[in-house]
């Protein structure tokens, strides 16, 4: 069934507790060091070649979460006290130590001597492909994009675009420090284990044929169009084609391949729940796996509700949903995370919006004078 998503649903309250349970050996299974050399072995032609460095070393963690820190490397791209980031450095800024030996936060970071196992991964990975995307275990840094000038994509070429984008990004820290939010009773400090993955680019990726896949005890509950802002009308005339070819790819590889053969022959498809996100070309047979998540309530529904998804009655046929032009058009992702940092700042404060305020009042003011003359 293809429902294309034209009516506004109506908003519903559900417990937590209708999710199927969630443990810890859940979120870990989709751990991208977890399942990927699981399909590396048998299945390499789905996958998007990939090179993962485990336990990274705490140097590099503290880096990512700690602000005000400069990043300096070969002279090329840094950090500033304000987080934001330059390909130059003012003379006064270079010539004044005394700030920095006062406020050891604020020093420079050098990559090649601080954490040089890491740079030396992500330096002999762009040795094997020169186009590369970072991510963590869980998130890929797709809300700090704007921060590099390739077409607001995750693309890197050099060591430092890894390091902006990874350290500009909320998802990442996420990763960090909440992995295990939505399992009751386990602490998020408990991963001592972060991995840093750079997965090879891929050019000409078409947006329209990626989807995500929602497995409920072993069955699909829904297929959602990824790029739900954007309607493909074309997509309507090969929806029959892509469920058989999701459908095929979930039944003879993912399931056999991702979940527990031993809890299988024990509790059956109890507990088989993940989300997945796909890419498919149906001229070329080309099926890659992009990424695995757990079926809990923070991984994005997209055109679902998560409402929807939980009380799917599993004895009905599954939708398949397209955007329309209705569905969530007008913003760009992640543009919340691009508003000036005086703005950020002021809404926290009062007394600072109305400064900022009149500050904005008064330069208006000015302009209008200024015009007027």
């Amino acid at each position: 069934m293809v429902q294309k998503n034209n009516i506004k649903k109506s908003p519903h309250t559900f417990n937590d507790d209708k999710f199927p349970l969630l443990n810890k050996n859940n979120i870990d299974s989709c751990r991208y060091s977890n399942w990927y050399p699981k399909f590396e072995k048998n299945y390499a032609q789905y996958l998007v070649k990939s090179y993962i460095m485990n336990d990274i070393p705490e140097s590099f963690v503290t880096f990512l979460l700690q602000d005000n820190i400069k990043l300096k490397y070969d002279g090329n791209l840094e950090f500033n006290d304000n987080d934001e980031f330059s390909d130059w450095s003012s003379d006064e800024e270079s010539n004044d130590n005394s700030s920095d030996a006062a406020d050891p936060i604020s020093s420079y970071v050098d990559p090649a001597i601080d954490f040089f196992e890491v740079n030396n991964f992500i330096s002999n990975s762009f040795k094997k492909s020169e186009k590369l995307t970072p991510r963590f275990n869980w998130s890929a840094p797709k809300d700090s994009v704007w921060i590099l000038p390739y077409n607001n994509t995750m693309l890197t070429y050099t060591n430092e675009d890894v390091y902006l984008l990874l350290k500009g990004s909320n998802y990442i820290m996420h990763d960090l420090i909440y992995p295990y939010e939505n399992v009751k009773g386990a602490e998020n400090g408990d991963v001592n284990n972060h991995s840093l993955i750079l997965r090879e680019w891929i050019d000409d990726i078409n947006p329209s044929m990626e989807f995500r896949c929602f497995i409920k005890n072993g069955l699909i509950v829904g297929i959602s169009q990824r790029d739900i802002r954007t309607e493909y009308c074309y997509l309507n005339d090969i929806v029959g084609d892509l469920k058989i070819k999701i459908e095929n790819f979930v039944e003879s590889v993912f399931k056999p391949t991702f979940f527990d053969s031993e809890e299988l022959e024990e509790n059956g498809s109890e507990g088989q729940n993940a989300v997945i996100d796909m890419y498919l070309n149906l001229d070329t047979n080309y099926i890659k796996l992009i990424d695995v998540n757990p079926f809990c309530r923070s991984t994005e529904p997209l055109l679902f509700s998560w409402n929807e998804l939980i009380t799917k009655n599993t004895k009905e046929d599954y939708e398949f949903r397209l955007g329309e032009n209705n569905t969530k058009l007008g913003a760009r992702d992640h543009s919340e995370n691009q508003i000036p940092l005086e703005i950020f700042d002021a809404s926290l404060d009062p007394e600072k919006l109305r400064e900022l305020t009149y500050e904005w009042s008064r330069l208006l003011s000015k302009q209008i004078k200024e015009e007027d003359c």
